[in-house]
């Protein structure tokens, strides 16, 4: 039986959170999480996480007595096998929840709450904010957690937070039948790539923080909505991802051009370190296997990862990748050859907290992950290029469908988006029905951290 149609259909019949949630727990005995306490790897089925998240709901339903239901509940938690527990007792407990990005400051969750009409935050580190009920993560979440007879009423809503690049942070909603659309756009995908989604074994190393889109919809939401693993790392720091992925064998891992671009200049440096013949030799190497991989596919990257480079492989993250995403920022030209090359897949995507993910280049071709398209726009989502002059190349990509945000929260009110189609700000092209990014509308500057989703926590290691 093919379960990923399965459960595309059965989310197809009900568009609700309450529906989502209860194809997400039908996984079971599956393992939802793994991650490291003193030493060893521990896990969490997904069984183990209906059982906590419905007592969490109970718990935190009776912290919020007196709080109007659908209303929002800001969640200020870093990535961990708990969050998903949070998120999913806010939702449980009749409330929408509110994501906030772990590293905001006071002044930031200030607005944030300002904006969405909201004075309850849940979070496990110290706000000084006056006049917003604080409640602690450890006040409800527990992994030890025992069964309960509550029965959860579900919220409608969630909202995300703009940020890095917009001075103060904008609060765009997506009630649940967006969120719903947004899951179901992986049919696209396992129609058309299924070394992205598919019914075997997948590891998926949660890098991208929950409360960004980038890490909520493609991470989070579309891998356990399949019943996939989810590895949960303690900081990002190289040694810690590197030796994650070995010891998890991790298959996906999805990220900001930051982490790729470290990770190529890490090989080029080390190899040049080593003289100019190991420099050359790497070189060389490098375009043989675009060579291969340009007249055999798929078979030439496997050839190549066992001939060239797996013991380049084995000082990176393992020789168990499926697939890699690039998303949020511009990646360099070099980056893509060099990754790609070594035998890891890697491709461009591209999404917005405005508009969700939207694409990704899900062609096998190397040229086309080489030359950074990403991709053609998952279906029945639809993209334009208006252009200033006519004979432009270039022009202000538009984006059209269902999956994107519901409305915006401004000083506590709640402003619908109009229909019809989206001004993203972004400057793209199109070459036969293939996007490709080229800049900004405005002056602004996005870095290879994309919005700001860990530009300090991430180390420079990689490239050393």
């Amino acid at each position: 039986m093919d379960m990923v149609m399965e459960k595309i259909g059965a989310l197809k019949e009900e568009r609700s959170f309450k529906n989502l949630y209860s194809i997400i727990c039908s996984h079971g005995d599956a393992v939802a999480a793994e991650y490291q306490e003193d030493g060893e790897i521990r896990k969490l089925t997904y069984a183990d996480y209906e059982r906590i998240s419905v007592v969490a709901a109970d718990k935190l339903s009776r912290l919020l007595d007196g709080i109007e239901k659908n209303t929002f509940v800001a969640l200020r938690l870093p990535n961990g096998p708990l969050w998903p527990v949070a998120f999913w007792a806010i939702i449980m407990a009749g409330y929408r929840p509110l994501l906030v990005d772990a590293n905001a400051d006071d002044a930031a969750v200030m607005h944030i709450l300002r904006q969405a009409g909201s004075r309850t935050i849940v979070t496990d580190s110290p706000v000084n904010v006056g006049g917003v009920k604080v409640i602690k993560a450890d006040s409800f979440l527990s992994l030890d957690a025992e069964t309960t007879s509550y029965i959860p009423v579900f919220g409608d809503a969630i909202a995300l937070c703009t940020s890095g690049t917009t001075a103060t942070p904008k609060v765009y909603v997506y009630k649940e039948d967006a969120i719903c659309e947004q899951v179901l756009l992986a049919e696209y995908i396992y129609q058309n790539n299924q070394d992205i989604i598919h019914n075997g074994p997948i590891k998926q190393l949660a890098f991208l923080p929950f409360h960004h889109i980038f890490g909520l919809i493609a991470v989070y939401l579309w891998y356990t909505f399949f019943g996939k693993t989810i590895v949960y790392i303690k900081n990002r720091t190289a040694d810690v991802i590197l030796s994650a992925c070995k010891e998890h064998k991790v298959t996906h891992i999805y990220a900001v051009p930051l982490l790729w671009n470290n990770v190529a200049k890490g090989i080029l440096r080390k190899a040049k370190l080593q003289g100019e013949e190991v420099y050359d030799r790497l070189m060389n190497a490098s375009d043989l296997s675009i060579k291969l991989q340009r007249r055999l596919g798929k078979v030439g990257r496997k050839l190549v990862s066992k001939l060239f480079f797996k013991d380049l492989q084995q000082k990176l993250v393992g020789d168990s990748i499926q697939f890699m995403i690039s998303g949020g920022g511009h990646i360099q030209p070099e980056t893509l050859k060099i990754i790609n090359s070594i035998g890891y897949p890697l491709v461009s995507g591209f999404g917005m907290t405005e508009t969700g993910i939207d694409s990704v280049e899900l062609s096998d071709d190397i040229d086309r992950k080489l030359d950074a398209s990403v991709g053609k726009p998952f279906a029945p989502m639809e993209f334009r290029i208006v252009y200033e002059r006519p004979g432009d190349n270039t022009g202000e990509l538009q984006i059209y469908g269902k999956a994107m945000h519901s409305g915006r929260m401004v000083d506590g009110v709640y402003i619908p988006r109009e229909d019809g189609w989206f001004s993203t700000g972004d400057i793209a092209r199109e070459e036969n029905g293939r996007f490709y990014i080229e800049g900004r509308v405005k002056d602004v500057i996005v870095g290879e951290s994309g919005e700001n989703v860990y530009p300090d926590e991430l180390d420079d290691s990689f490239s050393e």
